[in-house]
């Protein structure tokens, strides 16, 4: 039993080591990033609020490389999402309903999803605006895009670019975020896991939805 223990442990450690080491060097290549490919359509992902209703820095710097891509003609298109933070929160202080009065995008060229809480409510909610078959450019910190990779690649996106935004200038904040991934995937993989299951079962999609919050 004790070697079996430690063989365990062995095993879930080389998979923590792997995993992060993994991201470190995405993070790092994402640092320099190469000439970006124009798309049909500019995702960019809340990053949260503050207790008083203002865009939390990450949600700041992610607005900021959406409309720089934008204004540089990568793509015609922006979409919004996110409704972090409760599901009470009323419409108006919605992060991705703040980014909309921020932003210097012309109205005619925005959606907004403003129901998504999760990275996987982002992405299938963005059905519901951009055409599965286009060609999308993600925006977040780079410690958050293979995660939103994969999210939107579930959901049935087929081109998927990544572009990563500026990270928070303090840095305990930054590694805080890069830790959290962990948990985060194997939280995202069972609630994906689930919603597919469900959709089998038939359940109510409103339903299923909520699992993924």
């Amino acid at each position: 039993m004790r070697r079996i223990a430690i063989r365990t442990f062995v095993c879930v450690s080389f998979l923590i080591i792997a995993f992060y080491a993994s991201l470190s060097l995405f993070i790092w290549r994402m640092s320099s990033p190469s000439d970006i490919a124009t798309a049909d359509v500019i995702v960019v992902l809340g990053g949260g609020i503050s207790f008083d209703g203002h865009l939390s820095e990450r949600s700041h710097y992610r607005l900021k490389t959406g409309e720089d891509l934008y204004f540089e003609g990568l793509a015609p298109r922006v979409h919004f999402a996110g409704a972090i933070g409760f599901p009470d929160t009323s419409m108006a202080t919605r992060e991705s309903r703040i980014m909309e009065r921020l932003t210097r995008i012309p109205k005619d060229d925005l959606s907004i999803d403003d129901q998504s809480y999760s990275t996987l409510q982002n992405a299938l909610y963005a059905r519901d605006f951009v055409d599965s078959k286009a060609r999308i450019l993600v925006v977040s910190q780079a410690f958050h895009l293979p995660r939103a990779y994969a999210s939107f690649r579930f959901m049935g996106f087929k081109e998927v670019g990544l572009v990563a935004a500026p990270n928070e200038r303090d840095r305990c904040t930054h590694t805080r975020m890069i830790l959290r991934e962990g948990p985060a995937w194997a939280f995202n993989l069972l609630r994906a896991g689930l919603w597919w299951a469900t959709g089998i079962l038939e359940w109510e999609q409103e339903a299923r939805n909520r699992l993924l919050i």
